[in-house]
């Protein structure tokens, strides 16, 4: 019983990766991921920003 549910599991892995590559590969995914990039991205500008901006103002509590 054991052994057929890891068979089911693996097939239906296989499908769900199968349906999760060929989706990846269309124009609609690129876009998404473009976008998902930039956002990324525009995040780490803002979180640099703010660690710097915390850094100035316990260099100035500190002294």
């Amino acid at each position: 019983m054991g052994k057929c549910k890891f068979l089911l599991g693996l097939g239906i892995g296989a499908v769900i990766g199968g349906l999760c590559y060929r989706f990846s590969r269309t124009d609609k995914a690129r876009e998404w991921k473009e976008k998902a990039c930039h956002a990324a991205k525009k995040m780490g500008g803002r979180v640099n920003d703010a660690m710097d901006s915390v850094k100035e103002k316990m260099a100035g509590t500190a002294g």
